[in-house]
């Protein structure tokens, strides 16, 4: 829009140059056919100072994202071969009116100097800076989102102590001998906690149905749930808002089990202490 805005501005410039291939004998044909390579050739120009500056600052967006996107993708033969068609198609689209445009002006009129835009093109003309004012402002507020929410990211607190924290993924022959591991890491003077969780930490958990008490009666509802190792909560630094840590507390045929605040507002639970937890038929959790 930017390009075409652009083009028809300087069309007072370019009249002349039409009106004078024109006079010389040249048809309208090659003078679209001219305007139409020149946003080609923009567009080509473009896409590699595209890549030269992704290239350059990539780098600095992963360092700013905490990602590792590469350019590996990019130097694929698809890859290369789509960017340069979808470049020379936009090339084609984008300059499609400048050059009809330019193409029609009459050489006599152009040569005695009275080339007037119309109405129909000024319409236009303001209709494009109208939608490329609007996407730019779009893409200004989606690009401060982004932004606010990579702040909060980074800075919220989440509720556990996340200072000199280290996860590991164990694979199954290693979950298999994980007391053993535990004591042997325990033995480090270095080393002050060690616990485990089946839910990779800050990356969402498994929402199974279990059967909620509520005001009703027990009914079924999709939760969201971790199995942790009996010092989790103190190992993370999670403080309770009420009750005791349930880690490490059963009886025989039940366990008891921690709930946010999230939870017992969904179940809207006024007293959630002694509420029940059913998975299944046989495993009844408590809310401590």
């Amino acid at each position: 829009m930017n390009y075409v805005n652009l083009a028809t501005a300087r069309s007072t410039r370019r009249a002349r140059e039409v009106g004078m291939r024109k006079v010389v004998g040249s048809g309208r044909r090659p003078i679209i056919l001219q305007f139409l390579s020149e946003s080609v050739v923009f567009t080509l120009i473009s896409l590699v100072l595209s890549l030269l500056l992704l290239i350059l600052l990539l780098p600095k967006f992963n360092e700013l994202a905490g990602r590792s996107f590469d350019l590996q993708v990019i130097y694929s033969p698809v890859v290369l071969g789509n960017g340069n068609w979808d470049s020379s198609d936009s090339g084609h689209h984008r300059g499609s009116y400048p050059a009809f445009f330019l193409s029609r002006f009459s050489p006599v009129t152009v040569l005695k100097g009275e080339i007037t835009q119309g109405t129909a093109g000024s319409v236009f003309r303001k209709v494009l800076v109208v939608i490329q004012f609007t996407v730019s402002v779009i893409m200004i507020i989606c690009t401060l989102v982004v932004f606010r929410q990579l702040h909060f990211m980074k800075n919220m607190d989440q509720g556990f102590d996340q200072m000199n924290v280290i996860t590991l993924q164990l694979d199954r022959e290693l979950r298999s001998k994980y007391p053993l591991l535990k004591q042997a890491l325990l033995e480090n003077a270095e080393i002050r906690y060690v616990t485990s969780t089946n839910t990779p930490i800050g990356e969402g958990s498994d929402k199974v149905i279990f059967n909620v008490e509520t005001d009703q009666g027990m009914a079924p509802r999709g939760v969201n749930f971790a199995i942790v190792d009996h010092d989790f909560i103190e190992t993370l630094g999670i403080k309770m808002k009420d009750g005791r840590d349930s880690t490490g507390h059963a009886i025989r045929y039940a366990v008891f089990c921690s709930v946010n605040e999230t939870f017992v507002d969904r179940m809207a639970w006024k007293e959630p202490i002694g509420k029940k937890v059913e998975l299944g038929d046989s495993n009844i959790l408590r809310a401590v």
